[in-house]
């Protein structure tokens, strides 16, 4: 036995408009993502070159003393924002106007329950062109691991808008006497970008031009990437 569907003229008009809207709902979403993803990567490079000139000009004219007893934060600041352009400048306060006085992890370090960092102590800018940065010297004698001094955060869409979380919306990178810089890409993303708390996700997000941090591991042979940590 044979049973015949008919579907009215009324009917079908009305499931191919249902259809068509959801299309374009979909369409709407994949289209908007991927500008997003474009604002992000390229606001944060815009930023970090910015960056990385106004600290080249202030470290060319400028004679610090890295050393435990001659250098800081604020020596540090006093003349890296004369090159900077700057929206604002908040100095040490202006919690949640230049910066969040939080950055989220994406997740907790291991082997703790922490899943944030206080940046009460860190001195913080906005940029004319509306990102948030905070920096701090964290080794006046650039003690730390490969000679780092200190270490600074982009907050790429600004104090007021979530979720304010490293590889989401904040990245960060290194401070060095000659420079402001990535961290390894090879060394750090898969420790830290992938399995840790968001930290060193730029890196791979100039290079691939995109923030699927998980695809890195099909890169490896692809690009024929040597010494890669693969972390714990």
């Amino acid at each position: 036995m044979y049973i015949r569907l008919r579907i009215s003229d009324k009917i079908f008009n009305i499931l191919f408009i249902i259809f068509t809207i959801i299309l374009i709902i979909v369409c709407s979403k994949l289209v908007f993502d991927y500008y997003y993803e474009q604002y992000i990567i390229n606001t944060t490079e815009q930023t970090f070159h910015i960056l990385q000139k106004a600290y080249y000009d202030t470290i060319n004219i400028t004679n610090f003393n890295w050393a435990e007893s001659e250098m800081d934060t604020g020596k540090l600041a006093k003349e890296f924002i004369k090159n900077l352009p700057l929206k604002q400048n908040c100095k040490y306060n202006g919690a949640n106007k230049c910066f969040y006085n939080k950055v989220h992890f994406k997740r907790k370090i291991k082997d703790s329950q922490l899943t944030e960092i206080l940046i009460s102590d860190y001195y913080k800018v906005e940029l004319k062109n509306n990102t948030g940065i905070a920096f701090k010297i964290l080794s006046p004698d650039c003690s730390q691991v490969r000679e780092r001094c200190g270490n600074i955060f982009i907050d790429v869409n600004g104090p007021n808008k979530g979720p304010n979380m490293l590889s989401e919306d904040i990245y960060d990178f290194g401070i060095y006497k000659d420079g402001i810089k990535l961290y390894i890409l090879e060394a750090n993303h898969i420790p830290n970008c992938l399995n840790g708390t968001g930290q060193g996700c730029a890196a791979y997000m100039f290079r691939f031009r995109n923030r699927n941090y998980k695809s890195f591991k099909k890169y490896i042979k692809k690009y024929n990437l040597q010494n890669v940590n693969m972390g714990d």
